[in-house]
C-alpha cells in the first residue's frame, strides 16, 4: 500500500513538474514571438516612406505649416508595440515638422493640434522658448519630441533598466483619432511681446 502511494506521489510530482516546465516554455515562446513581432513592425516602419499629413489652417494664421510628415501604422500594430488597444484602423506618428513665421512679429511658442473632426478629439503638442523671427523657418524631428521609454527588466544578476525604441511608446503615436480623416493645424501662437493668436473654428476646422 505504501509502495502504491509512493508511486502515485511520484507520478503527481512528475505531472506537476512537467506542467510547470510546459507553462514556462510556452511563456518564453510567447515572449519571443511578441519580441519578434515587434522587430518585424519596427523594421517595416523604418523602411516605410513618410506620409504628408493633411493640413487645415485659418487664412490669417501667423504660423504656417510648410511640412508635416508622419509614419502610419495599423491599430493592430499599435497594440503590439505599445500594448494599447484601439478601434482605429490606422494611426499617425508625431510629425517631422517644418513651420514658418508668416507674421511681422517674433514668435516665442506655438501649439500644434491633431484633430479628428468626427470624434471631436485632439492631441496637442506645445513648443515653447522659441525665438522665430518674421519669415524664419522652424524645423523639428519627431524623434526629438519625446524621450525613449525605459523598462525595468529582471535578469540573472538582478533588475536592470532597458531603453526601448521610442516607437514602442504610446506618446510617439497620435492615438486620439483615425489617421485617414484627421488633420493637423496650428491652434495657438504666442508672440515675444506677450500677445497671442488663437484658431477660429469654421469650415473644415471643427
Amino acid at each position: 500500500m505504501k509502495k502504491k502511494v509512493l508511486i502515485a506521489g511520484c507520478f503527481v510530482f512528475l505531472v506537476a513538474g512537467f506542467t510547470v516546465w510546459k507553462s514556462s516554455a510556452i511563456g518564453q515562446r510567447l515572449g519571443l514571438d511578441r519580441k519578434k513581432s515587434k522587430e518585424v513592425i519596427l523594421n517595416r516602419i523604418d523602411r516605410a516612406s513618410d506620409v504628408e499629413h493633411r493640413v487645415v489652417e485659418n487664412t490669417d494664421t501667423p504660423l504656417r505649416i510648410a511640412e508635416a510628415k508622419v509614419k502610419v501604422i495599423s491599430g493592430e500594430e499599435l497594440t503590439v508595440l505599445t500594448g494599447k488597444a484601439t478601434n482605429f484602423e490606422s494611426l499617425s506618428s508625431l510629425p517631422d515638422l517644418k513651420v514658418w513665421n508668416s507674421s511681422d512679429k517674433v514668435i516665442a511658442g506655438f501649439m500644434l493640434m491633431f484633430r479628428d473632426p468626427i470624434l471631436e478629439s485632439s492631441r496637442i503638442i506645445s513648443f515653447n522658448n522659441l525665438k522665430m523671427e518674421p519669415g524664419e523657418t522652424y524645423s523639428v524631428l519627431r524623434e526629438d519630441m519625446i524621450s525613449s521609454p525605459v523598462t525595468t527588466v529582471a535578469g540573472e544578476l538582478g533588475a536592470r533598466l532597458e531603453t526601448r525604441s521610442k516607437k514602442e511608446s504610446e506618446k510617439y503615436w497620435i492615438t486620439t483619432g483615425e489617421q485617414a480623416r484627421s488633420y493637423v493645424t496650428v491652434g495657438k501662437v504666442v508672440f515675444a511681446d506677450g500677445s497671442t493668436w488663437m484658431i477660429t473654428e469654421g469650415g473644415e476646422l471643427r
